[in-house]
């Protein structure tokens, strides 16, 4: 399945005279297996960018398609899933079990067929079904409901994921077990996230997209990101640590023949640097 984004705008208020433009020329296209890193400042217009894709609401301009067929979001089914940034917007059920199952019961699967599911899809989370299937979603904590929200999309089996700022408010150890949970993810359907950190996923994208003010400011590859870091002051974004840690050192006069975002082989290149120097 492949996902397309072509030439998007978006413009909220539209006629009004209360009309903001969010998104303006906005392009990206997804295939399964693949991971797109959406980036850009609060602002940005990533969450509606993330919207259209998902079929929420339809942009001003452009087109959004699947597999060359124009979206059309009372068919799209359970073939694209939306993970929203606060996860309490998707719990609504007495149970984990019953709100995970409830997707998979609308897509009109059979009780035994959700409840098998269901079973999947928090294994896929890392959370036990005999454990947590009883328990309220109210009484989790921020990583476990993260996780629940995420199988309640699993659950209906999309071919494509859709995570909206999937580590927000987490503590290290719940931002470490969701971004390997993203990552696992892509071995079943094309994943995209955005977010306005781009430590946790920078490392796996296969392809980026820098927003800001609801423009593209660089679409390309991870290698072509690197190649030119200033992207990120121009989206607002902070550097990843290990890669202005390796831009300081150039500054220094160290070469290091290009930079990486791998934390040790940066060091070996800055120590390489540092011993042909002398």
């Amino acid at each position: 399945m492949r996902l397309t984004l072509e030439d998007i705008g978006y413009t909220y208020g539209e006629g009004t005279s209360f009309a903001v433009r969010a998104l303006d020329g906005v392009t990206l296209s997804l295939d399964r297996g693949e991971l797109v890193l959406v980036l850009g400042a609060t602002g940005s217009g990533k969450s509606t960018l993330l919207r259209i894709a998902a079929g929420l609401m339809p942009p001003t301009e452009g087109r959004v398609a699947i597999d060359g067929n124009a979206l059309d979001a009372s068919r799209v089914g359970g073939r694209v899933g939306l993970v929203f940034q606060n996860p309490q917007t998707q719990l609504f059920a007495e149970t984990v079990e019953a709100d995970v199952e409830f997707g998979p019961r609308n897509l009109g699967m059979s009780e035994e067929e959700a409840r098998g599911t269901v079973r999947e899809a928090l294994e896929a989370v890392d959370l036990d079904p005999d454990e947590f299937g009883p328990r309220s979603p109210f009484a989790l904590s921020g990583g476990e409901a993260h996780r629940v929200a995420i199988a309640g999309v699993l659950a209906m089996r999309p071919e494509v994921l859709l995570f909206d700022e999937p580590t927000a408010g987490l503590d290290a150890w719940g931002r470490d077990a969701v971004t390997g949970i993203v990552a696992s993810l892509r071995a079943h359907a094309g994943v995209v996230v955005v977010t306005h950190d781009a430590e946790g996923f920078l490392g796996m994208a296969d392809h980026i997209v820098m927003l800001a003010d609801g423009r593209p400011v660089f679409t390309g590859s991870r290698e072509e990101l690197l190649a030119d870091p200033s992207c990120f002051e121009q989206a607002g974004l902070r550097v990843p640590d290990v890669l202005r840690t390796q831009i300081l050192a150039e500054e220094r006069g160290i070469r290091l023949g290009g930079y990486t975002l791998e934390v040790v082989e940066a060091a070996d290149r800055m120590a390489r640097g540092r011993g042909a120097g002398r």
